[in-house]
């Protein structure tokens, strides 16, 4: 999104501040109970009703077909917070209005399996499919739930980063945002967008909140793990640690700096990280009426009232491999319980009340443990750690470095170039204390850390291997 420029004087300002607005009312409500909080969520709702009312249906496909660079209305996530809020009011005109968002260019195509989204503005475009996908869960419609999943396989498989994150320059360059930022690219070209400007906060934010939608709809390993490698090294990364400050864009190229905005800057990404940093504790936990799935490994307590279970989470995941998890229960209780066992983890040693067992999980998949808690009872996971690069789609000679879950900035003020091979380097590849990592290649000793410890200094994720 770019704060900057002008929206249209018919729409644009109905869009990005109503619907935060519109949300957190409906948050507040919905937490709380507060009712003045619910009435202006609802006249807000009828604001937006009447001024959509006004516009025949030719100007409002005008509106809404936002297939330029930097869309002048950037109809932000209007259907999803009319959606949550149909949840709510039960109204139909609340629904109404939120499938008058949902536009067949867009929809079809995705529900088609067909990839478009090369040009595409990534916020504004994403945010709506975030609204697909609860529409298929309030109404039932598939088409928008395999719309919304078709998406999401794009987006992972041939427009994303190592990391989960998206967006960059547009392949059309047609205004000073589109020729480094907040745009899809041709699937699959990946490694000549490292611009400083790619990966733009909001994005990897939505994309989060996509991937969580989806795995309440298919309980799929895949969208657990992109949940974790997002939360880690997208969303954690976006903020300082020592001020609190967060940044717009995060480059993954070399070298690159964080530029951290400042505390008056209220462009999208500012408003949106504190969001996303206020939404950490989402993600950990799932259940339906008789399972439990465990997504992140977060030291926490689950009290989950309607099946009268408890559980306490503890370790220090992922700079400690090892998770605990104690039953607090007061009364036994026959329940699945399903841990996330990561790809990255290829030998995960289980143990129950102490006792190891005889069969190690699959990497890529959930245990599952199906059997009579009682209070005391206690589950331990070490998960297996290994050094691992991911290439870019078009260049296998540009990878970033992984530590299992970790992925890892080198810190420099060069380009990150090595030299050798992929397994040479992995082999000298070194954890040098929690967090510390070393590695020798050729003449140069390299510093890495996690790219969401990197604050100030200059780093490099992407390295090249150039071997003449």
């Amino acid at each position: 999104m770019t704060p900057s420029k002008k929206h249209s004087a018919m729409y644009g300002h109905l869009t990005i501040p109503t619907i935060k607005i519109m949300q957190g009312l409906l948050d507040v409500y919905t937490h709380t109970g507060n009712q003045k909080a619910y009435g202006m969520v609802n006249q807000m709702a009828i604001y937006v009703q009447k001024r959509m009312a006004r516009l025949d249906a030719q100007s409002i496909e005008k509106i809404l077909y936002t297939v330029g660079a930097n869309p002048g209305n950037e109809v932000g996530a209007m259907n999803e917070v009319m959606y949550n809020l149909y949840q709510v009011s039960h109204q139909p005109e609340h629904l109404a209005l939120a499938k008058l968002f949902d536009r067949n260019w867009f929809f079809k195509p995705l529900a088609e399996n067909q990839d478009i989204l090369s040009g595409l503005h990534s916020n504004t475009h994403l945010v709506l499919v975030n609204g697909f996908a609860q529409r298929a869960a309030i109404t039932g419609e598939s088409n928008y739930l395999t719309a919304a999943k078709n998406f999401w396989n794009m987006l992972m498989q041939h427009h994303a980063y190592a990391n989960a994150s998206s967006s960059g320059p547009r392949p059309n360059v047609t205004s000073p945002t589109s020729l480094t930022a907040e745009h899809w690219g041709v699937p699959d070209h990946l490694s000549n967008t490292m611009t400083k400007e790619i990966a733009e906060s909001c994005v990897s934010h939505n994309s989060q909140k996509l991937t969580g939608y989806l795995f309440c709809q298919d309980q799929q390993p895949a969208y657990a793990e992109t949940y974790m490698n997002t939360f880690y090294n997208s969303v954690m990364a976006l903020q300082n640690r020592n001020t609190g400050a967060v940044v717009y864009h995060l480059p993954l190229g070399s070298p690159r700096e964080k530029k951290f905005l400042k505390d008056d800057d209220f462009r999208c990404c500012n408003g949106t990280s504190i969001e996303a940093f206020a939404s950490l504790n989402k993600g950990i936990y799932y259940h339906n009426v008789s399972s439990l799935w465990t997504n992140l490994y977060i030291p926490s307590t689950l009290n989950w009232k309607e099946q009268k279970f408890a559980l306490q989470q503890e370790g220090n995941f992922p700079t400690d491999s090892t998770v605990t998890f104690t039953i607090k229960s007061a009364k036994e209780k026959v329940l699945k319980l399903n841990f996330l066992i990561p790809s990255w983890s290829e030998e995960t040693a289980v143990y129950i009340n102490g006792q190891r067992e005889s069969t190690d999980p699959s990497a890529g998949t959930y245990l599952a443990l199906n059997r009579s808690w009682k209070a005391g009872d206690q589950i331990k996971l070490v998960f297996h750690y290994r050094f691992h690069l991911k290439a870019m789609p078009d260049d296998e000679n540009v990878f970033a470095i992984f530590y299992s879950p970790t992925l890892l900035a080198a810190e420099t003020d060069a380009e990150f170039i090595l030299k050798g091979s992929k397994q040479e380097i992995l082999k000298n590849l070194n954890c040098d204390g929690k967090d510390i990592f070393k590695l020798r290649n050729a003449n140069n000793n390299f510093n890495l850390r996690p790219l969401y410890e990197i604050s100030n200094q200059a780093y490099g994720i992407y390295a090249t291997l150039r071997n003449y």
